[in-house]
């Protein structure tokens, strides 16, 4: 059976690419004609992101960006792929994931039919050059990495005014995701390996998981407060 792929122009039917922002907990200034923020990876100012959503990309879909600080840019996956540091096809999945798409029955085509995203070296305001991205070198949906995720929760304020001490959160895997902008709490397989994360989107709703790893044999420690 040939490689599972998500098609692209599936996964842009979901949203656009201001949805797309919005669901990266980017902090957007809005100007006349574009968005504006500081680059959740590269930092910057609040213009070093710029989001065109009337500018077509290379390929036709409507929303372009462009990252001063890296000079590139690209379309709606191709923004999630910068901002969440992987290839596109894994932004691609996890754009799916997160609006519900049913990747069990996902197409599956050829990899030589994949159509790639356009990455840009000139200014979202512009349409961009005609340059390919990369997409991932992975034929298969990307691994959900439990501890690379975990990774970069921590102990905020947020966590604290829940009444949970650093310890006990560290123990139960509770804790402020820096990139997402939000809490989240750990779930565990009976062998102590990371099932998921319940992402609390207000004190009074949660949002599970598009899907929970499988047991394994591979044991994920706990994280204890330095």
């Amino acid at each position: 059976m040939a490689p599972k792929f998500i098609p692209f122009e599936k996964v842009e039917e979901l949203a656009n690419i201001e949805q797309i922002a919005q669901m990266l907990n980017l902090s957007l200034r809005a100007g006349k004609t574009q968005l504006r923020c500081v680059c959740p990876v590269h930092g910057g100012d609040d213009r070093t992101l710029c989001i065109s959503p009337n500018v077509r990309s290379r390929r036709g879909s409507l929303g372009v960006f462009y990252c001063q600080a890296v000079k590139e840019g690209g379309d709606r996956i191709a923004l999630a792929a910068h901002c969440m540091e992987m290839g596109q096809q894994d932004a691609a999945f996890f754009i799916a994931q997160q609006y519900g798409m049913d990747l069990a029955n996902s197409e599956t085509v050829d990899s030589g039919t994949v159509t790639s995203t356009t990455v840009s070296k000139e200014h979202a305001t512009a349409p961009p050059a005609q340059q390919k991205a990369s997409t991932s070198g992975g034929s298969t949906p990307p691994k959900f990495d439990p501890v690379k995720f975990w990774d970069h929760c921590t102990y905020s304020d947020e966590v604290k005014s829940l009444g949970i001490s650093e310890e006990d959160a560290a123990r139960v895997l509770i804790g402020w995701h820096t990139r997402y902008k939000a809490l989240f709490i750990g779930c565990r397989n009976p062998d102590g390996g990371i099932s998921g994360f319940i992402r609390l989107l207000d004190p009074q709703q949660v949002k599970l998981p598009p899907q929970w790893l499988p047991q394994s044999a591979e044991i994920v420690p706990l994280r204890r407060p330095a």
